[in-house]
């Protein structure tokens, strides 16, 4: 009993859970959520000579679209970053695994990898502080409207 006593007393103390998010345009910011999902969706499934050169490797490519991916979902979802984390990872995966029946594509692990990277790191760049771009916009935007709102009333 007195080891267990002894274990509880050092126990580690967790931050406590982030507050919710108030956006004014929630549904806005949402919705490109969906079409960014998309564009990836329509990206790791379009044949690959229709893919735009850009330069960049293919896994960077990939880190840094699911790193994007993690980054504007997790402002949303401030409270459920592990599932959105691990949907996002599934999302990757799925679309590696259907990847060969869109045509000139092929699996490949490595793309997995990335992807999860991409993801882990733009959750931990969330969980730094990199998630309050959405806030600061959303209100930035909200008072900009609401400055030409007064300005059209005068």
């Amino acid at each position: 009993m007195l080891l267990w006593e002894s274990l509880r007393l050092t126990a580690v103390k967790f931050p406590a859970r982030p507050p919710p998010v108030t956006l004014t345009y929630g549904r806005a910011w949402r919705a490109g959520a969906g079409v960014l999902v998309a564009l990836v969706v329509a990206a790791s499934l379009a044949p690959a000579a229709n893919l735009p050169a850009t330069g960049i490797s293919d896994k960077t490519s990939h880190l840094a679209g699911y790193a994007a991916l993690a980054l504007w979902f997790a402002p949303l979802f401030p409270r459920r970053r592990l599932p959105v984390a691990a949907g996002l990872i599934a999302l990757g995966a799925g679309l590696e695994v259907v990847q060969p029946l869109a045509g000139d594509r092929l699996f490949e692990w490595w793309d997995m990898v990335a992807n999860a990277a991409g993801v882990t790191i733009g959750m931990l760049l969330a969980a730094l502080g990199c998630d309050r771009w959405m806030p600061a916009v959303d209100r930035g935007v909200a008072r900009a409207l609401a400055r030409r709102d007064v300005g059209d009333a005068g």
